[in-house]
């Protein structure tokens, strides 16, 4: 599934005297102190920085007029410390040189190049020794790689053993110079790795190469490592910061809890289903597995077991539980247990653990961070939240796209509010679902109100059912076909739309087809997203325009006309969280991997360094 971030690119002013596009791109996100150190310097009025010496900066075609906003988050930290490690001048470094990278045997690193050009920069010197001595910030990393368990990752993919190990071979000694060198390179690659994977993930769509990540922005990468060291301050400078910080602690929890359990019971598999009040001996298993599944996802919540007149009767109190199971992996929560129930109660636990590293990687991309109101659209889980200054204010169903024309993620603002929109079918859709259903029925174009026309250089013409058959008979193949429905009960989008620039053609709308919210797996579309309750969504959109309440809404409904209206843009994105929990990691709630993203995401959090880097 491909991502597209269509945000709008942020420029700055360039103080007089910076005159090209890489001092205006460093100062991006860096602050307004960064602002003045660096006018300062090119004023003459304190030195300047190495890396802002023309003749040391990277090519300038490597550093874009407009960061995208992974860049720009490195900048905006990187902005907080610069200052502070000017004016401090850091610790002082060991007059110690280290040996060149190919002289040293290394565990592959993630970026050679970065960690390389850091060295030669500081004309190989090192930064987690004093002379012979590991520094502080040294221990502080290992003890901090080894807590990325918790954070869904494997520490040794970040050399936590070899520098553990290297530091417990000698301890209170020297090291020998070897094993320094070693050390120095693998803490300084695990920490460069780090910035990029807590702060933006690791498996990020549509980001470069770590290594060009880390290339363009070691400038403030190697800022923020010296001020992290000289400070003893590396687990602060590597926290993460989730799209909700809440459900990254619950997720972590939850993975730490599930980790240290044994492999979930099976209920048989190829049986037919179980029905409430049934007599059968599976309802033995289905307890076990159940409470199995309770003692993992609701372990706050206790379960009273209390012992059935009949163990093989599916009683009422085990119907409840599983329909609680139900309700918490998305399901229909009817007591039945077929083979959608059943699929979810088999899934192994291995599956579940990938599925709660997956989900944690998900929080860690980058997100809008928006103050004020936002809409959320969780693919997978089928809803639509409405949040205020991060809380959620509101939420409703929501019908997403089919597997095979699946909902892309997106981010951006609504900027307009259509009532009683017309719908321009997709080229795509015209070809592939109405003419043949066209063809098929002879009233069916006037049934949906739709009409039929065809592009041409001077412009649109009407064209009828019949001239189509014409074309057909005759062996032309009718080419710049368009179909257009008029607003009314059968307009596939419903009363209401809302637009947000994008490059898919996706939008939200309402819909006449209102029994499908009801099912519980809806992926009905064909890649826009049905909203159950379009016009309370509309309130809130539209709730800072003055005037617009829902009196007024309805009347221009009723009205009939097609009425576009400009609103103060509102933040929205799409997400694909298939799992999530409170902040304790109770209340773990599963949903069905409905594009297959979990897995495939699994796969790449699972390659080594050395895969990734090439």
């Amino acid at each position: 599934m491909q991502v597209h971030l269509n945000r709008p690119a942020r420029r700055f002013d360039i103080p007089q005297g910076l005159n090209d596009t890489a001092d205006a791109t460093l100062m991006g996100r860096t602050g307004h102190l960064l602002r003045m150190i660096i006018m300062l310097s090119h004023a003459g009025g304190i030195p300047a920085l190495p890396m802002l010496d023309q003749s040391n900066r990277p090519p300038a075609s490597r550093w874009p007029e407009s960061a995208p906003d992974w860049q720009q988050r490195f900048m905006f930290r990187a902005g907080r410390v610069i200052a502070l490690f000017i004016l401090c001048h850091a610790a002082s470094l060991a007059a110690s040189v280290m040996a060149p990278l190919d002289s040293i045997g290394l565990q592959p690193l993630w970026s050679a190049s970065a960690v390389q050009q850091f060295y030669a920069e500081r004309e190989n010197r090192p930064i987690w020794f004093d002379a012979e001595m590991p520094r502080p910030a040294l221990f502080s990393l290992v003890q901090f790689l080894e807590t990325l368990g918790d954070h869904g990752l494997d520490p040794d993919d970040y050399h936590a053993t070899v520098l553990r190990e290297g530091l417990e071979s000698a301890p209170n000694i020297p090291l020998p110079e070897r094993l320094r060198n070693q050390l120095e390179w693998w803490a300084t690659d695990a920490f460069f790795a780090l910035s990029v994977h807590l702060d933006t993930g690791r498996a990020y769509p549509g980001r470069p190469g770590l290594d060009a990540v880390l290339m363009n922005a070691l400038p403030q990468l190697s800022v923020l490592l010296a001020v992290a060291v000289d400070h003893d301050q590396v687990a602060s400078h590597l926290t993460p910061r989730p799209a909700d910080p809440a459900i990254y602690a619950g997720l972590q929890a939850a993975l730490v809890r599930l980790e240290g359990m044994p492999e979930f019971p099976v209920f048989p598999v190829g049986t037919a289903s179980l029905r409430p009040g049934e007599r059968d001996p599976r309802v033995a298993q289905l307890r076990e597995c159940v409470a199995a599944w309770e003692r993992f996802a609701l372990p706050e919540t206790p379960t009273a077991e209390i012992s059935p007149d009949d163990p093989l009767i599916y009683d009422s109190g085990l119907v409840q539980r599983v329909m609680r199971f139900q309700t918490h992996m998305g399901l229909e929560d009817d007591g039945v247990v077929g083979p959608a129930t059943l699929a979810m109660l088999n899934t192994p636990r291995t599956r579940r653990l990938d599925q709660l590293r997956a989900n944690l990687e998900r929080q860690r991309w980058p997100v809008l961070e928006e103050h004020g109101r936002l809409i959320r659209v969780n693919i997978p889980a089928f809803t639509l939240a409405a949040l205020h200054d991060g809380q959620k204010v509101w939420q409703t169903r929501v019908i997403v796209g089919r597997q095979y024309r699946p909902t892309p993620l997106l981010e951006g603002k609504i900027n307009t509010v259509v009532f009683n929109p017309t719908w321009t079918v997709p080229t795509r859709l015209v070809k592939e679902d109405l003419l043949p259903k066209i063809m098929a029925d002879p009233n069916f174009l006037e049934d949906e109100g739709m009409t039929l026309y065809q592009r041409t250089a001077a412009g649109s013409i009407p064209i009828d059912r019949t001239e189509l058959e014409e074309m057909i008979a005759t062996g032309t193949r009718p080419s710049g076909l368009g179909i257009r429905q008029a607003p009314g009960k059968r307009n596939a989008l419903g009363r209401v739309k809302f637009l947000f620039p994008n490059n898919e053609q996706i939008y939200l709308h309402d819909t006449p087809s209102r029994q499908l919210f009801n099912r519980a797996r809806r992926m009905f579309s064909s890649g826009c997203i049905r909203v159950e309750d379009p016009l309370v969504l509309a309130e809130f959109v539209m709730g800072d325009e003055p005037g617009w309440t829902p009196e007024r809404m309805e009347a221009i409904i009723s009205a009939g006309k097609t009425r576009g209206i400009r609103v103060e843009p509102v933040a929205i994105q799409f997400v694909y969280w298939t799992v999530w929990a409170d902040a304790q990691g109770n209340n773990v709630h599963f949903r069905e991997d409905i594009y297959d993203e979990d897995a495939a995401l699994a796969r790449d959090l699972a390659r080594t360094p050395w895969e990734e880097a090439t």
